[in-house]
């Protein structure tokens, strides 16, 4: 996890305690660089905690007048524009921008950061959120006091922000598994969201949130491209963006798997003349072990496995990850944080396919979505879609019901969806697909897969190519048709590898190729040579579809760890949820065949976790 934190207070109280306590709980891993400065009156504190790859001189950074301050976490693409020597800092960049052009500068950013800068005779603080919000920024206010951090936890230091629980969350986090839009698990605390900023009036303790960027709803869909054209162009994009991530003379690596994400980013690191070492994790029967070492072959990459057959690292991980994340991400999210310190080795930047199952890919285009025309039927299929398509299988409406104890039931149905409803309205000026795919990668999405970012971020920087900027702005409005079921991606690599478009994908364990021909051919002969092995009576050995099988690790070696939760005094006092129903659904999970009990059990662990730690504590 990297970021930034402040605290600052309109009515002279000293916030030098606070901030000290916030820059504890923030450093878990030795890897952690963690620091901030407070004002000589000690009202005003600023600082900034990473893994001392970026950006690696001390912060804040102040102005030669001292009279601005800025910390910065991330990175920021800097070609093409005045004042872009590379040579220069980051935050002395910015420092510079904000001199001539004030809060404005915001529109003129783009890349991965997060940021805070202090005006001192304005008396005022800027916290900048990057455009998608790929660095967590928690804010608080209350009380004459506006405090912000990478995570909501810390924020719980100080005594002016209570450890209330969001119920909208906690309803949220058992229908989504995850947390949407703005919301924390606390009632004072919120989330800023990517585009947006918030602007700190100190001497009036007066807070304002505004958006500064966000995407051209009346922008056309390039339909005058061809299929051919757009992913010339759109490859072109990606090794641009690849470019700018792996710039500098940090060791740039990366996390291998058996999908196209993590290949496309080795095959435009190909066409720039790098070889980076490779890391997979996960069980080496896996389809994700397996195709990695084909890709890696292929390419003649140093390629490094970290093998896990069963689940007890889960155990000694639960709290690690927790910290890193708030618990906002449920523990059978933390896949490969026990490679950290072994990719830390090998690299100091990783390039993350993070996004790259997005709009490259067109996954979000579904016919379900497409089809509701009216905001009802639109926020329905949404609803469903995210209970049980884009994650794991999760809890009915009847689970619902039966989870929570009846006087809390009482309070929290119906809040999830009416929150859902709420976090999709701003994006329902936009047409379809960009519509959906809008809403999944800023409000589902970025919520989601963002906290694999911080807990990579503890131990290594990490590069996004495919949320550049040039890249997204050309792919959103290419026709869906285009990108649907990952056609634009499988013509992106094959024009940037085609050796590596020859190596299954290993979701379907088909070639991820734009060649329809040799895809089909492939089809056939794959299905021959089975129906062959059957009839032959040859036993082969069948590749786990998931890199981690949390579903069998929670029956056997996690079992014992999972019931001192679930079925804990302090668990069944805390009169959230139903002690029957809690042991009815265990039963169902012991039992096997329900898919929805893994994707319902693990949130109620880890939500018990993050009380027990944050609220109990």
């Amino acid at each position: 996890m990297s970021g930034v934190f402040g605290v600052f207070d309109a009515r002279s109280r000293s916030v030098t305690a606070t901030a000290e306590a916030i820059a504890e709980r923030l450093h878990h891993l030795s890897t952690q660089q963690v620091q901030f400065e407070a004002s000589p009156s000690a009202c005003e504190a600023l600082g900034r905690v990473d893994a001392g790859v970026y950006n690696a001189a001390p912060q804040p950074v102040w102005n030669e007048a001292c009279s601005l301050a800025v910390v910065f976490a991330g990175r920021l693409i800097r070609d093409g524009v005045e004042d872009g020597d590379p040579a220069r800092s980051d935050a002395h960049y910015l420092l510079s921008l904000y001199a001539r052009e004030g809060v404005a500068m915001c529109a003129r950013l783009r890349g991965s950061f997060a940021l805070a800068l202090y005006d001192a005779i304005r008396r005022w603080v800027i916290v900048v959120a990057d455009r998608m919000g790929t660095f967590p920024i928690y804010y608080a206010h209350r009380e004459g006091r506006f405090l912000f951090a990478p995570n909501q936890h810390p924020l719980l230091c100080d005594p002016f922000i209570p450890a209330a629980i969001d119920l909208t969350a906690l309803a949220q986090y058992m229908r989504f598994q995850q947390l949407l839009h703005d919301t924390s698990f606390f009632e004072a605390i919120k989330l800023l969201r990517g585009g947006h900023y918030l602007l700190y009036d100190i001497a009036h303790d007066h807070l304002t949130e505004a958006c500064y960027w966000a995407f051209d709803p009346e922008r056309p869909m390039r339909s005058d491209l061809s299929f051919a054209e757009a992913a010339d162009e759109t490859a072109r994009l990606v090794v641009q963006a690849v470019d700018r991530c792996s710039r500098g003379p940090h060791r740039v690596g990366i996390f291998l798997s058996g999908g196209l994400d993590s290949r496309i980013i080795v095959a435009a690191l190909g066409q720039l003349g790098h070889r980076p070492p490779a890391l997979t994790f996960g069980s080496p029967t896996s389809r994700d072990v397996y195709y990695a070492a084909l890709v890696a072959e292929q390419t003649g990459l140093d390629h490094h496995l970290c093998p896990r057959t069963d689940g007890h690292w889960v155990k000694e991980y639960w709290r690690p990850h927790l910290m890193l994340t708030d618990g906002s991400h449920s523990w059978i999210h933390m896949h490969g944080i026990y490679a950290l310190a072994e990719a830390r080795e090998r690299m100091d930047v990783n390039l993350s396919g993070f996004a790259g199952d997005g709009p490259l890919s067109g996954t979000c285009i579904r016919d379900v979505y497409l089809a509701a025309h009216d905001e009802m039927s639109y926020a329905a299929a949404i609803f469903d879609g995210l209970r049980t398509i884009e994650n794991w299988p999760a809890m009915s409406e009847t689970d619902e019901q039966l989870l929570f104890t009846p006087e809390l039931f009482q309070t929290v149905k119906g809040r999830a969806f009416a929150s859902l409803r709420e976090a999709i309205a701003p994006f329902l000026r936009y047409p379809e697909p960009l519509r959906t795919e809008l809403f999944f990668e800023y409000v589902s999405d970025i919520r989601h897969y963002s906290h694999y970012l911080s807990f990579k971020r503890a131990a290594v920087e990490v590069g996004l190519p495919f949320i550049d900027p040039d890249l997204w702005d050309f792919v959103f409005y290419l026709p869906g048709d285009y990108r649907k079921d990952r056609r634009l991606s499988r013509a992106v690599l094959s024009r940037l590898s085609p050796s590596l478009a020859r190596v299954p994908y290993d979701h379907d364990e088909l070639l991820p190729t734009d060649n329809r021909l040799l895809r089909s051919a492939h089809h056939f002969s794959a299905r021959i040579r089975r129906r062959a092995q059957r009839l032959l009576g040859v036993q082969t050995q069948s590749r786990a579809t998931l890199h981690s099988d949390y579903e069998n690790w929670l029956r056997a070696e996690l079992r014992e760890w999972a019931e001192s939760i679930l079925f804990d005094r302090r668990t069944q006092e805390r009169g959230l949820f139903e002690p029957a129903f809690l042991r009815s659904l265990w039963q169902r999970h012991l039992a096997g065949g329900d898919p929805s009990t893994l994707g319902t059990v693990a949130p109620i662990m880890s939500y018990e976790l993050m009380l027990r730690e944050f609220v109990d504590s």
